[in-house]
Formats: structure tokens, C-alpha cells, sequence
């Protein structure tokens, strides 16, 4: 679950990010902990108490105004925005249990195994001939990743969600400069209260179902 819930949420951000603004796919998937709640209320049917449905519905707002509906924006990378926080979420719930039990190295083996074998169709399915000006970039991004996930896992096994998972919106602002000075998006007063909604939400979130489970 945490291998295929992990390769799912990469996959369809880097899906996401061709169709839509970097900072948009950013804080859809930034979401994550918003989908944490729902995830433990389906698989194991605890109850959502009133605080957190409240910190769910305005987190929810929040992705309703990055999305704005109303004004026939959504286009399919903000569904694949939101599917990629849905996957993170389900790998940030397995990747807390795991790493409570199980090595670290071992975790990251088998994710890697797994994202490899479930990837592999995709590329020899569009297998093509890579252009040199390409490959600094790719080598970055692969070290970058690799990098990430072995911190991420390794954070997971030091400290509670309740203060590794807040860290991740770190990548909301990140993503919205980073798309103004590169690609010129700027985005709009809805759009910014939509993150700032999301990324509230979420930390508030992260807490509850975190000191319910007796984290510090």
C-alpha cells in the first residue's frame, strides 16, 4: 500500500504539473493532510469528531477556491493535483506505521522496487530518445527524489506527524515563486486564500488526529 500510494501521488503530480500552474498542483497535493482523517474513517471507521469535520470542510474550501469551478478553470491537472494528495496521504499514514517497525533502508527498498516495476510500462510505452540538453535536469530530479524519500522516511521515524507533516507546505510558497519568476504565473487573491485555507487546515488537521493517537 505505501509503495503503490507513493508511486501514485509522484505520478500524478508530475502528470499534473504540464496542465496546470506549478503552485495550483503544488498545494493540491499539499492537501494531503486533509485526506488523512478520511483515510482512518474508511479504513478503520473511527469516528471524525466535530473540530476536525470543521478543519476538513474549510481545508476543502480552500481547494474549492484554488479549483474555482465556477469560472470553468478546472482542467485535468487539478483532478490529477488531487489525486496526488490523496496518494501522499495514504503513504504518509503507511510510512508512520512502517517506519515504527520496519528499517528505514527496508522501507525505501521495497517503495523503490515497487514505483520501478509499476513505472517501467510507462516508459517503455513512450520510449523515446532522451535530448542531452534533458539529462542534467532528469539526474537532478532523480537524485532530488532519492534524497527526499530517504529524509522523508527518516523524519517519519524521529518525529510525529504532527511535526513532519506541517513541514511539507514548506513546498506551497516554494512553488508559487518559483512558478512566478520562471513561468510568469501570478496567482490571484482567490487562489492565495485558497492555499492559505488549505495549508491552516491541514497543520490544524494533522494536530487533532495527531494528539488523539497521544503524539507529541
Amino acid at each position: 500500500i505505501r509503495g503503490i500510494s507513493g508511486w501514485i501521488g509522484f505520478t500524478a503530480f508530475y502528470l499534473a504539473i504540464p496542465m496546470t500552474a506549478l503552485a495550483d498542483a503544488s498545494v493540491l497535493r499539499a492537501a494531503a493532510p486533509l485526506w488523512v482523517p478520511l483515510l482512518v474513517f474508511v479504513w478503520l471507521r473511527e469516528t471524525i469528531p466535530a473540530p476536525r469535520w470543521a478543519a476538513l470542510l474549510c481545508g476543502f474550501a480552500g481547494v474549492t477556491l484554488v479549483l474555482q469551478p465556477v469560472s470553468g478553470a478546472v482542467n485535468p491537472g487539478h483532478w490529477l493535483g488531487l489525486l496526488a494528495g490523496a496518494g501522499l496521504a495514504a503513504s504518509m499514514a503507511t510510512t508512520r506505521a512502517l517506519t515504527s517497525s520496519e528499517p528505514a533502508a527496508r522501507v525505501l527498498f521495497y517503495y523503490f522496487v515497487i514505483a520501478f516495476l509499476a513505472s517501467t510500462p510507462m516508459g517503455l510505452l513512450h520510449l523515446q530518445p532522451i535530448p542531452h540538453t534533458a539529462w542534467p535536469a532528469l539526474v537532478y530530479v532523480g537524485c532530488s527524489i532519492f534524497i527526499t524519500m530517504v529524509l522523508y522516511n527518516r523524519a517519519y521515524s524521529l518525529a510525529p506527524t504532527t511535526v513532519v507533516a506541517p513541514l511539507g507546505y514548506i513546498a506551497v510558497p516554494a512553488a508559487a515563486v518559483i512558478d512566478w519568476l520562471i513561468w510568469g504565473h501570478i496567482p490571484g487573491i482567490l487562489v492565495i486564500a485558497g492555499c492559505t485555507l488549505v495549508v491552516l487546515s491541514g497543520i490544524f488537521a494533522v494536530t487533532l488526529t495527531s494528539s488523539r493517537h497521544g503524539e507529541h
